[in-house]
């Protein structure tokens, strides 16, 4: 079975499988990545998808904001098993985004923005 899905104004997702319960999990993983149509910081429809890549061959994904006013970032993790991706919505208990407690909602449904005054997310 194969089923599309309209997960954003411009994005069409499609999953396949013989299973019900694989085709909805698909989807859900889909829609949580793919179906984010605006930033969350100030409402931009035009964002870019980003995978950057340091020296060590780690790679960071992430849905970046065009409005050059604006250029916020939605960070997203990576499963170690199956190596699906989930947006980052909470505050790391590794690395802090914020410097809030391990666990608590980010703002701005975890939209940040790097401010160099402050040299913080924000």
């Amino acid at each position: 079975m194969q089923v599309q899905l309209k997960v954003a104004p411009t994005v069409i997702v499609t999953a396949e499988s013989e299973k019900m319960t694989e085709v909805f999990e698909q989807l859900a993983q889909m829609q949580e990545i793919f179906g984010q149509d605006k930033c969350g910081k100030c409402g931009c429809t035009t964002l870019h998808f980003v995978v950057r890549q340091n020296k060590n061959d780690d790679k960071f994904y992430e849905l970046r904001c065009t409005d050059p006013k604006c250029r916020a970032i939605l960070r997203f993790g990576c499963n170690k098993k199956g190596g699906g991706l989930f947006p980052v919505r909470k505050e790391n208990e590794n690395a802090s985004l914020m410097g809030m407690k391990p666990g608590e909602y980010l703002p701005n449904n975890g939209w940040l923005k790097y401010n160099p005054q402050t040299q913080k997310n924000e």
